[in-house]
């Protein structure tokens, strides 16, 4: 009689998910590697993720089978979207959007504008700007955050507010370098400064009315490292902890996906290497009066 055959378990499914964040910044990019290091760390999942603009419109294509998502959840379609499909959702923006909330892990844009109020205030500046898009509630949020801080420790804080690019969270390129420089010739000087990402185009208006920087006009942006770095005079940054992030929102996905129950309250994450109390390292630093 022959022996009878071992039966062989069939290979454990590899789960599918999707990430739906941007490729174009620096800021989505180190997102998506953080997401990849866990991955590599604790599980063998099947990533989606495809090259995107910030400002596009990330959804799950028609058809697609899949048992998980992160994703930028910046807009109510885009959540209505996603709630339709029935699927676990993690999301990684700060952005609030009305009704019931998927778990979330992102940057603490509120920690980002404290900790550049204490930085320059430790170093003897007292007179503050914030260069601000306007039409964003997030960025809102982050200039009411930064103008609290300085004026609380006695500062003052100016709003210059920037048209963007058809709703688009980039500044227009037709914007009035002239009418930006007469602004700034009018602050109180030495000046600091905190714009919600970029700040080229400060650079460009100081240069065209005779401001030094940072001696007159010191400049640090919230985001994007690389823009910061490429302008013609380098700014200073708050770098957010976007690889941080996206380690945690697959660990939250991971989860979610055996099981487990999550944080209900949202996961904010501070400044990549800093605490509450601690300084940025911005490269230059700005030069105090």
């Amino acid at each position: 009689m022959p022996a009878a055959k071992s039966k062989i378990p069939p290979p454990s499914r590899v789960r599918r998910v999707a990430v739906l964040v941007d490729t174009s910044t620096d800021w989505g990019r180190r997102i998506i590697t953080g997401i990849v290091s866990y991955v590599r760390e604790h599980v063998k999942w099947q990533l989606f993720i495809e090259p995107a603009g910030l400002e596009e419109s990330l959804e799950l294509p028609a058809g697609w089978h899949g048992d998980g998502v992160i994703a930028r959840v910046s807009t109510p379609r885009i959540a209505a979207h996603l709630r339709a499909r029935g699927l676990p959702v993690v999301n990684i923006s700060s952005v609030q959007i009305p009704g019931p909330e998927f778990p979330r892990v992102a940057n603490d844009g509120r920690l980002v504008a404290k900790m550049a109020a204490e930085y320059f205030l430790d170093r003897g500046f007292r007179h503050f700007g914030y260069i601000s898009p306007l039409g964003f509630p997030l960025v809102a949020q982050q200039r009411g955050a930064f103008a609290t801080a300085v004026e609380n420790a006695g500062g003052t804080c100016a709003v210059y507010s920037l048209k963007t690019h058809h709703g688009a969270q980039t500044v227009d390129w037709n914007l009035n370098i002239e009418r930006l420089g007469e602004w700034l010739q009018s602050l109180p000087k030495p000046v600091a400064l905190l714009t919600w990402s970029g700040g080229r185009e400060v650079i460009y208006a100081c240069r065209r009315t005779g401001l030094s920087v940072p001696e007159e006009v010191a400049l640090m942006s919230g985001s994007d490292d690389f823009m910061c770095e490429i302008s013609q005079v380098p700014i200073s940054a708050v770098r957010a902890a976007g690889e941080r992030i996206g380690y945690e929102a697959a660990a939250q996905l991971d989860a979610l996906l055996r099981g487990a129950r999550v944080p209900e309250k949202s996961i904010y994450i501070p400044p990549s290497g800093s605490s509450p109390g601690n300084r940025p390292t911005p490269w230059p630093s700005p030069i105090a009066p």
